[in-house]
């Protein structure tokens, strides 16, 4: 054995010496580790483990391929070849291709082939390049197939002896057993006899469905033929897709059609409601009920002094900078009666960013109350001082006439830009209604109630605001500091009956795990803004299996929801997107703004009555992210492009894969990591930055990455403390000399080191008492953070802390130790020495 072994290792060495040179080729060609080719696997197993289908080409077909190829096998192979590489390219996006080819010839063999499908190029440029490539594969397949993949695997390229998981081949005699097939793998067997083409496609059941593979088979077909016909168009130019599958895919893509009453504006239907409930309850904030007629009163009489004393018309923008409030709300109503744009801004909102914001709305009026006069007082605007001018306004002597300005919008919400500033999305009257009313995801009944948790800022107050307001239900209003205590917030939901409510993902896992009693009174669950944990969701779905439980999706550019998915049993596969809701669409698009079939990840674009009019003062980025696409020779249609990875399944289901740029959520709020980082970059002494996501759990958190010349971590943090909202500032700031690059020079992100926290271990007290060390370990658990670099000294907020971390920890120690501590606490005494002597003390109270 051991002489067998020996005899086998020289005879290696010998042929290695002998093909020094293809063998420099094939590792040169795998170095650059380029990712197997296939296409997209759409699970769908049938109890087989394999299957082989056979399919006959066009007569058409055959003809331009003979004419084109004069019947040369290795033409017809290299012809075949380069429409495969279209086809994966349009499929998966990637401009790399990997797949395996046949080596036609007296002995077949399959060689792995490399090379790149610019689609902009013409299918005749396409022809050339697979041409040259194949011609390189034959030149230095002298080096055996076994060789080179015991040389991937020695030099770490490849983990196993599969280079490739789609093989192509021509006239093959002897085929591959089916059977020995590989989970996302396919094999295309070509034949070209007697001027006829035909494929036989083996496959895993593991992996696609027969019907899967037909769709496959056709697009390809679809494609050839022309190909074959016009060589000289860009190859994204080429349709794969039918005009009938086109059009199914347009007719099932497309929301339920309803009668909603598309035509009217917020502030009529809310009028309408006053007169068919006047006394129902429409606010109920701080122990304060106020009616409906109440409250169409007093907006009406705001308006009207806006109108005649502050001189707002129609079209002018009003900001207002309020806290969630009686008040906030009847602002609003009466900007919309005027005819106005309502523009809410966070009272959080850092001072520089509210400036920036400011200046690209430029109002002519903003809404504020003298509690946020500091925030306000170097910003050159007419200001309605609410607290303060309210009591002078007189009562209406008229009803307020309906009305609405030029674009019919009705308000201009600010989101995370790519350029470091703002961008201010235009949502219409029309977009809010199709939202609320006559709509398919939801139902709002008589008496219905929801607990307004979104700051009016975040586009989720939308669907929380005007689909009580607009259907005769109550919001229900309480301060910061109830949303976030647990405790507190379960009691509201019960006290004020709370039929609706949304929560974001990240709150919506932290409550499941604080106590899913809390969701006990419920109707209708909404949670949306990230990937759902299927573990939380069945932890709810058991104990309350009569709760409506519905997953939400959209951007703010298409009026806050664009599809739901209704969860209505136990599963442990990841929660789709669903369907679009009533009156809007959603398409699946390559790079090129083809639409793409099922089973294909592409970019999610939406469409319908609640795309946005653009970005306000904003024409560039208006230009780059909606679309006009015309489908079936009809009116152009308004589209959004989202910059989220999906596709289609079979059953029409859309599902969820990421993002392909970089933007992420953090609590549920929309970042763009270029704004973040041109923040930084644009301060003194900074060179360049890098800013990414990291996570703990369902704890997502940035990192910022910085070269530097001379500037001190403190004075980034503060820049940023005041330029952006606490949700976009770095948990760590991390200084290098400089970034590790690829060999391709880009950032290696994978080799940026691991944050450190400012303080070093030997200059903190370390904790000593048994409520020191016990909050420590839970700040290690919740912050991800090493528990000897916690020391009395260290603060909450500057390790990590959040204030929905805040909220668990809180939860934490009452669950554990029965002790009661508020989140004013928290943010007022949020050194570890402080917040343990409060523990404490608490534990000696009780006992």
């Amino acid at each position: 054995m051991k002489k067998a072994k020996q005899s086998s290792a020289i005879e290696k060495l010998a042929i290695v010496s002998k093909h020094q040179s293809e063998r420099s080729f094939w590792q040169r060609k795998l170095s650059i580790n380029p990712t197997a080719s296939c296409f997209p696997r759409v699970n769908a197993f049938t109890g087989k483990s394999c299957e082989e289908l056979k399919f006959e080409f066009k007569p058409v077909i055959n003809k331009r391929i003979k004419n084109l190829t004069d019947g040369i096998e290795q033409r017809i192979l290299v012809t075949l070849l380069a429409v495969m590489s279209i086809q994966l390219s349009r499929y998966s996006g990637q401009k790399k291709v990997l797949l395996g080819v046949d080596t036609i010839g007296t002995h077949h063999e399959c060689f792995p082939m490399v090379f790149e499908t610019d689609l902009e190029s013409s299918f005749k440029q396409i022809l050339i390049s697979v041409k040259q490539a194949y011609s390189e594969v034959l030149n230095n397949k002298s080096y055996p197939i076994e060789l080179i993949q015991s040389d991937m695997i020695d030099l770490g390229i490849a983990r196993d002896n599969s280079l490739f998981k789609l093989e192509v081949n021509l006239n093959t005699p002897e085929k591959k057993k089916v059977e020995s097939i590989d989970n996302d793998s396919m094999i295309w067997g070509f034949k070209f006899i007697d001027e006829q083409l035909s494929v036989e496609i083996g496959f895993n059941c593991n992996s696609y469905s027969t019907s899967y593979v037909i769709q496959l088979v056709n697009h390809y077909q679809n494609l050839l033929e022309g190909l074959l016909n016009e060589t000289d168009k860009s190859a994204f130019q080429y349709k794969f897709l039918s005009d009938r599958e086109e059009y199914n895919l347009i007719e099932n893509l497309a929301g339920r059609r309803t009668d909603y009453p598309k035509d009217k504006q917020i502030h009529y239907l809310f009028h309408k409601q006053a007169q068919l409930y006047p006394q129902r309850i429409a606010i109920i904030h701080n122990g304060r009920e106020i009616s409906y007629q109440e409250l169409d009163r007093r907006s009406t009489d705001l308006a009207l002094y806006l109108q005649e004393v502050e001189g707002i018309k129609k079209g002018d923008r009003v900001a207002l900078f309020l806290e969630k409030s009686l008040e906030s709300i009847v602002s609003i109503l009466a900007i919309l009666k005027c005819g106005a744009i309502y523009a809410p801004l966070d009272t959080n909102t850092p001072p520089k960013r509210l400036k920036s914001i400011i200046k690209i709305l430029s109002p002519e009026l903003i809404i504020t109350n003298s509690l946020f006069m500091i925030e306000v007082s170097n910003i050159n605007m007419s200001l309605f001082i609410y607290d303060k001018q309210m009591n002078f306004v007189p009562p209406a002597e008229s009803e307020i006439l309906f009305n609405q300005n030029d674009e019919n919008l009705a308000y201009i919400m600010f989101t995370s830009g790519t350029t470091g500033e703002p961008k201010g999305v235009k949502i219409t009257h029309q977009g809010v209604i199709r939202l609320i009313k006559d709509t398919n995801y939801i139902d709002f009944e008589s008496g219905s109630r929801v607990l307004l948790a979104s700051s009016l800022a975040f586009d989720a107050s939308t669907f929380e605001l005007w689909g009580m307001l607009l259907n005769g239900g109550t919001v229900c209003l309480e301060p910061k500091e109830t949303l976030l205590d647990y405790r507190l917030l379960h009691e509201s939901l019960l006290n004020h009956k709370i039929t609706h409510m949304f929560f974001t993902t990240a709150w919506f896992h932290q409550l499941v795990d604080y106590d899913p009693d809390i969701f006990s009174g419920l109707k209708y669950l909404l949670m949306g803004g990230d990937v759902l944990s299927p573990r939380h969701v069945n932890t709810v779905r058991k104990q309350y299996p009569d709760l409506t439980m519905i997953h939400v999706y959209g951007p703010t550019e298409n009026t806050t929801f664009s599809t739901y998915y209704e969860i209505k049993s136990l599963s442990l596969d990841a929660i789709p997107l669903g369907r679009p809701v009533a009156n809007s669409t959603v398409y699946i698009f390559d790079s090129n703004n083809n639409m793409l079939p099922t089973g294909v990840w592409g970019e999610i674009v939406v469409g319908g009555d609640g795309v946005a009019c653009g970005y306000w003062q904003n024409e560039e980025e208006t230009t780059k992210q909606f679309i006009l696409k015309k489908f079936n020779n009809k009116l152009p249609q308004c589209l959004y492009r989202t910059g989220d990875v999906g596709r289609i399944l079979p059953n029409g289901i859309i599902e969820f894969a990421g993002r392909v740029d970089n933007q992420v959520k953090i609590r549920g709020f929309r970042v763009e990591l270029r704004e973040v980082e041109n923040v930084i970059t644009n301060i003194s002494g900074v060179s360049d930055a890098k800013v990414i996501v990291k996570s703990n759990n369902d704890d997502k958190y940035l990192i910022a990455y910085v070269v530097h010349k001379n500037v001190m971590k403190e004075e980034i943090r503060n820049i940023l403390a005041t330029s952006l909202p606490d949700y976009m500032v770095p948990r760590y700031i991390e200084f290098l000399n400089e970034f590790p690059l690829t060999v391709n020079g880009k950032i290696d992100v994978s080799s940026l080191p691991a944050p450190e926290l400012s303080q070093s271990k030997e200059g903190l007290s370390q904790p000593s008492t048994d409520s020191e060390i016990y909050v420590a370990k839970v700040w290690s658990r919740l912050l991800d953070v090493d528990q000897n670099s916690i020391g009395l000294e260290s603060d909450f907020f500057e390790i990590g802390g959040h204030s929905l971390t805040a909220t668990l920890f809180i939860s934490q120690v009452h669950k554990e130790l029965g002790v009661v501590i508020t989140l004013n606490e928290v943010f007022q005494f949020s050194d570890l020495k402080t917040i343990a002597s409060i523990v404490s003390e608490a534990k000696i109270n009780i006992s």
